[in-house]
């Protein structure tokens, strides 16, 4: 979280029966808000400092999305159908607490813009050490807020968050797994972007790792599709410069052609003028 220095995640009732760690709405809610044995990777946890909202707020609200969202079929929401979006934004290491609080105000107008009255809550932890990327261990605290939004119940989940709609925009279009995959996470990385022009740049903060970080934690297949990118970039710039040669030499032949016809033509109009000339002196 050094320099990706936002995510988001999406929590339900009972998490994905297909994931080997299924992300759920309490263990969320519980994490961050340093529920009793909830929060083990802190060794001296303490109460969130609530900026905006209230858990109450949130828990209302996923009562009644539970109990009143109908899908487009007119179906309720599944047991691990998708309730709570969460993320997480951190400040860069070595951020000093005054500076911490002077950047807050910016973070939350953007959150409310970006959300509106589906943003339940915003607290802030300073309870947890700072590891960086490398894992290494720096003892400074590490300044982050988490946010969460509930949609309301005439909407649908997938509204807020980019991946999700991405994917299933991909299903509708009748692409494969793999493909929804690929849009997923475009997508994402223009949820990146936002979050950048939007908060990082004008807070001066780092948005890609290090080059001694960068290329980590991509699978064979992103790295794949990261290097087909870069390849055909690479193509497509050299395709440019040669058209733009061909262009330019077309141009001069042209220019040329040009030219060489005028003095033609101007050589011609004058030996006319001197053989009329010649014809009224005789």
């Amino acid at each position: 979280m050094a320099y990706q220095f936002g995510h988001i995640n999406a929590y339900s009732q009972t998490g994905s029966i297909n994931s080997s760690n299924p992300k759920i709405t309490t263990g969320c809610l519980g994490e961050a808000f340093r529920d009793e044995g909830m929060a083990s990777h802190v060794n001296d946890p303490k109460k969130p400092i609530i900026l905006l909202g209230s858990r109450e707020e949130i828990n209302s609200a996923l009562k009644n999305y539970e109990d009143k969202f109908k899908d487009s079929r007119g179906h309720k929401l599944r047991k691990d159908g998708k309730e709570l979006l969460a993320g997480v934004l951190s400040w860069l290491l070595g951020t000093a607490s005054n500076q911490y609080n002077m950047y807050l105000p910016l973070i939350i107008f953007y959150l409310m813009k970006k959300y509106g009255s589906s943003l339940r809550c915003i607290l802030s932890h300073e309870d947890e050490p700072f590891f960086d990327e490398t894992g290494k261990y720096h003892g400074e605290t590490h300044f982050h807020i988490h946010f969460f939004v509930v949609p309301k119940s005439t909407e649908n989940f997938r509204d807020y968050h980019p991946g999700l709609m991405a994917k299933w925009q991909a299903k509708e279009d009748g692409l494969n797994h793999w493909e929804a995959d690929d849009r997923y996470k475009w997508r994402m990385g223009d949820w990146q972007d936002e979050l950048n022009r939007e908060v990082g740049i004008p807070l001066g903060w780092l948005k890609a790792r290090p080059k001694e970080l960068q290329g980590k934690r991509l699978s064979r297949r992103q790295y794949k599709i990261i290097k087909a990118a870069k390849e055909e970039s690479i193509q497509i710039k050299n395709e440019a410069k040669i058209e733009a040669k061909k262009i330019i030499e077309n141009a001069n032949t042209q220019a040329n052609s040009l030219i060489n016809n005028a003095e033609k033509k101007a050589e011609i109009l004058l030996n006319e003028v001197k053989k009329i000339l010649i014809r009224n002196i005789s």
